[in-house]
């Protein structure tokens, strides 16, 4: 598992980090600031396709399916 929580309000963890492609890989999303969860959308592979997860922090999987480094995030808008 692999996070970044070095005073971040909001913290992406992951479940793998490396492997082989199709690489499954679920996100758990946790938030260090009080508020009402308005919406959270995911961005697993680039900035310009999100998918959206209502306004739900529960885990979410996605499978990438190419070799190549990527710089999964999430937005959490209260």
């Amino acid at each position: 598992n692999y996070s970044n929580s070095a005073g971040n309000p909001v913290v992406l963890t992951a479940s793998a980090v490396s492997g082989e492609a199709p690489l499954q890989v679920e996100f758990t999303p946790t938030i260090n600031i009080a508020g009402t969860v308005a919406s959270v959308t995911y961005y697993f592979e680039s900035r310009s396709q999100g998918t959206s997860n209502g306004t739900s922090l529960s885990s979410i999987s996605h499978e990438y399916n190419q070799y190549g480094t990527y710089y999964p995030t999430v937005t959490v808008r209260l």
